[in-house]
């Protein structure tokens, strides 16, 4: 077995069970939803974004705008800030926990077999 092929496992398998049912969601409400299944170990918001965007499970649909309220550091009043958050939905065509490494150890695409240095 080739080291770190089941990393991640758990949450990948709580965000293609949360979109499955819910279709398409956007970043936050995965997050907030893995906050809510998995009690410990969740992954944070830049480790999310890896797995989404990594994995051949996920697809990538487009992105939204979300408004947030924030308040600078020594600043007495609060702004509104725009920033944009990620939509994913499972890719119908992916094969479930297929690896990204080759036997050799190196890197592959999503639709090779071999990467290219085995090639």
């Amino acid at each position: 077995m080739m080291v770190g092929a089941n990393k991640h496992k758990r949450a990948r398998a709580h965000i293609v069970r949360f979109l499955e049912s819910e279709g398409q969601a956007n970043t936050v409400e995965i997050q907030e939803y893995l906050n809510s299944v998995m009690k410990k170990h969740q992954p944070t918001m830049m480790r999310l974004a890896n797995i989404l965007a990594r994995y051949p499970e996920f697809n990538k649909v487009g992105i939204e705008k979300i408004m947030t309220v924030v308040a600078p550091l020594g600043t007495v009043g609060y702004g509104n800030v725009t920033r944009p958050i990620t939509i994913w939905e499972l890719n119908p065509g992916a094969e479930p926990w297929k690896p990204l490494r080759c036997k050799c150890g190196h890197f592959m695409s999503p639709g090779q077999e071999v990467c290219r240095s085995c090639a």
